[in-house]
């Protein structure tokens, strides 16, 4: 067990929230598709590093209740609050414990899911060093290892918007005056920014959206001690150097050249060499991404991530995009479209009448 005194998560409290790419089901159907179907889908074993304060883990323990989940946390109170919740809504399938990866007396593996929401760029070098380690050590032989991380080269803006925020609060101790004083100087800046400058907009955008965020938030983002954004390729290394292989990632959209290589994949072979994650290190680079969801099996695991339909047996489908309004300069297509900008297009009509009969079907158009 850890040490009990207090971390900067129970100063602050950071929010706690299910993360649907984390959930075992998420992360089972998306390595199917990418040829890893031997993850039990039932009674598994379930272990959250970073849990805070449990809303995660039990949504997962609540829909599953013949499985095993485990969460761990530095902050003692995000633990005391998640234990008790849990003793409360007579969840018997989870349990909480106040642990410091550093330490030997980490749970009892084996684990069929070992998650990590936001943990491994937000960490101590040290402490992300153990990561990857550990979720070998207590890996399933068939298990998956899914962490989020901060990634490059999107997040250099998010950077340097966080050295001014760690300048202009410079000295201050007490949490809520440093949360004062970071808002009311992000406030000031986009005062100041011009946006005929093309850094100032972009630094403008992301300031407008760290200001929209919960204070605690930006509290252990932005004006967090460490912030350690990483390449997807320095991940993957490190994986391969602790026994894991990189799977894919939990995002579909970033996954579609993988499982159908097309055009995309093959203009990017120059530079590439053929090789799937320095293309995807490319998409990054294409993207100006700055976050990631990595899937991780134990070495030798990875198989062929081409597309095989047999893979979609005894997998759900839930369509979260909702269909466009006809385009006149495109009669014939019928295009759908999710809430984050993402679009599918089909010129096949039993596939648009399929997409259309699907759960989680929005309608965004009407005629009248």
């Amino acid at each position: 067990m850890s040490d009990p005194s207090p971390t900067s998560y129970d100063v602050v409290a950071y929010p706690s929230v299910p993360h649907i790419d984390m959930h075992p089901s998420t992360l089972a159907a998306i390595a199917a598709v990418c040829g890893h179907v031997t993850t039990p889908r039932v009674n598994y074993n379930v272990l959250e590093i970073g849990c805070g304060s449990g809303a995660n883990l039990m949504s997962m323990a609540l829909a599953a209740p013949e499985s095993r989940f485990v969460g761990i946390d530095l902050a003692p109170s995000a633990i005391d609050i998640a234990t008790g919740i849990a003793k409360a809504s007579g969840l018997t399938n989870v349990q909480f414990e106040t642990c410091n990866i550093l330490d030997a007396a980490v749970p009892h593996g084996p684990f069929d899911y070992i998650i990590a929401h936001g943990v491994y760029a937000w960490v101590p070098d040290i402490v992300r060093e153990r990561m990857l380690p550990l979720a070998n050590d207590l890996l399933s032989p068939d298990g998956i290892v899914a962490y989020s991380y901060n990634v490059f080269p999107g997040c250099r803006l998010r950077q340097g918007m966080r050295d001014m925020l760690l300048t202009a609060t410079h000295g201050i101790t007490d949490p809520s005056e440093k949360l004062r004083v970071g808002r009311a100087f992000l406030e000031y800046q986009l005062e100041g920014w011009n946006t005929a400058d093309p850094y100032a907009a972009a630094m403008k955008l992301e300031a407008t959206a760290a200001l929209k965020r919960d204070p605690e938030v930006l509290y252990h983002d932005e004006l967090g001690e460490f912030f350690k954004p990483q390449m997807l390729t320095d991940v993957v290394e490190a994986a391969r150097g602790h026994g894991l292989d990189y799977l894919c990632d939990t995002n579909l959209s970033q996954m579609a050249e993988a499982i159908n290589p097309g055009a995309t994949f093959e203009s990017a072979r120059s530079w590439t060499g053929g090789d799937w994650v320095r293309f995807e290190q490319m998409l990054d680079f294409t993207s100006m991404r700055r976050f990631r969801h990595s899937m991780f099996v134990k070495a030798g695991k990875v198989g062929d991530r081409r597309f095989e339909v047999g893979r979609l047996a005894g997998l759900y489908a839930d369509f979260e995009f909702a269909e466009s309004a006809p385009d006149p300069a495109q009669p014939g297509i019928v295009t759908f479209r999710s809430l984050r900008d993402e679009e599918i297009s089909t010129p096949m009509a039993d596939v648009a009448e399929l997409l259309r009969t699907l759960p989680g079907q929005r309608v965004l158009w009407a005629e009248y």
